[in-house]
Order: C-alpha cells, then structure tokens, then sequence
C-alpha cells in the first residue's frame, strides 16, 4: 500500500512539469508566438549610438592578448597535472624477505 501512495505522488508530482510543455505545444499550434514587423519605410532607424560607444570602449588587440595569456596559463597547469611522479611507487626497492 505504501508503494502504492508513493508512486501515485511521484505520477502527480512529474505530470505537473508537463504541463507548460503542454501548453507552450498548444501556443505554438495556434501560432500565438509570431512576431509581427512594422513594414512602413517612414520611421527611422534606431540610433547606434549605445553600439559606437561600445566600440570605442572595446580593444581588440587586449583581448587577443587576454586569451593568448590565459590559454597559456591553462596548457601550463594542464601540463603540470599530467606528469608523473619521478618517484613511481611500483620502482621502490624493498629489500627480500627472512627466509
């Protein structure tokens, strides 16, 4: 009985994470999600200035040296990480047992 109860809790609980896709499924049939563009020539494109201003901020040049500097940085550590141990623990002397 106690499998019972808890496998009908676990339907309940996993059946209400289908639910949206249940309904985004029924938003996209009835195509409620176009997107409709203004199509008159009259208005005016957007000012880029937001986008000048961040192209006068952005150095091509730092961020190429960033990239190079900390994918440097990363096959370093790599490197390091993948050597092994000049002293292997299989290559240990150990001296012959007392017969």
């Amino acid at each position: 009985m106690k499998k019972k109860i808890i496998s009908v809790f676990l339907l309940l609980v996993f059946s209400t994470q289908v639910i949206p896709i249940a309904q985004i499924g029924r938003m996209l049939y009835q195509n409620l999600l176009t997107e409709e563009l203004p199509h008159s020539t009259t208005s005016a494109p957007a000012s880029n200035s937001f986008i000048e201003e961040l192209h006068k901020a952005y150095c091509h040049d730092e961020q190429v040296a960033n990239v190079r500097l900390y994918t440097l940085i990363i096959t370093h550590h790599l490197h390091e990480s993948e050597k092994i141990s000049t002293q292997y623990v299989a290559e240990v002397q150990t001296p012959p047992p007392n017969c």
